[in-house]
């Protein structure tokens, strides 16, 4: 097997792919990550895929090292031009999998509502237009806004919708906490598993709600 040159070719594709998903799937963990920040790592991946079919197409191999190690002592070195439909098919799963990511108009509301324009709002869900004119208008929470950084953290951004009064803007918190919760309470739930695995382990016998509470909370 390892003299078939196919079967070589295919390994080092099969790696160099699987590199670039392992990529994408650490830059996708996280507790402090927002729905936001996600879709722009699937949209710069979807983007890279197109890269790496332009990439082969000219046998420009830079971000296939493995593949490109192989092709160079290769006896053919056009062979690595069907995995093009390889990556045409990956692409389709990832608009599959992801495709409740395509979202952009509606992030705009939760990452820069005072930068709206009149169409961006018209855009918007209609329960929450409203609420939108009402922010913009409101110079207070505007200043508030522009306080944050540049690049504000998850939870500098997440104070800011929680500091919404919220018998003005109902509509918006629930707007703000769809985008907040989404991924997090997958995350939440594979860590407390995780953090049980841990606490009930064959070295601690005496195992009681009484017990187990306090050891929960202090993660």
């Amino acid at each position: 097997m390892l003299c078939d040159e196919k079967w070589i070719f295919d390994l080092a594709v099969l790696v160099d792919i699987t590199s670039h998903l392992n990529d994408l799937n650490l830059k996708l963990q996280g507790k402090d990550k927002l729905f936001p920040s996600l879709v722009n790592d699937i949209s710069a991946f979807k983007m890279k895929l197109k890269l790496f079919i332009s990439q082969l197409e000219n046998k420009e191999l830079s971000e296939f090292p493995h593949l490109k190690e192989q092709s160079e002592c290769a006896e053919d070195n056009t062979i690595f031009t069907e995995y093009f439909g390889k990556i045409i098919l990956l692409q389709e799963a990832i608009d599959s999998r992801f495709s409740d990511f395509a979202e952009k108009d509606c992030m705009l509301a939760f990452l820069i509502p005072f930068s709206l324009t009149e169409n961006n709002i018209l855009k918007m869900p209609s329960i929450i237009q409203m609420e939108l004119i009402d922010l913009r208008a409101n110079s207070v929470l505007k200043s508030k806004f522009n306080e944050l950084p540049s690049l504000p953290s998850a939870s500098e951004r997440l104070n800011f919708w929680r500091s919404l009064p919220g018998e003005h803007f109902p509509e918006l918190r629930k707007f703000a906490q769809s985008y907040t919760c989404r991924f997090e309470i997958t995350y939440r739930c594979q860590q407390a598993f995780l953090s049980m695995k841990t606490i009930k382990n064959k070295l601690r016998s005496r195992l009681s709600d009484s017990n187990l509470n306090p050891l929960a909370l202090s993660y």
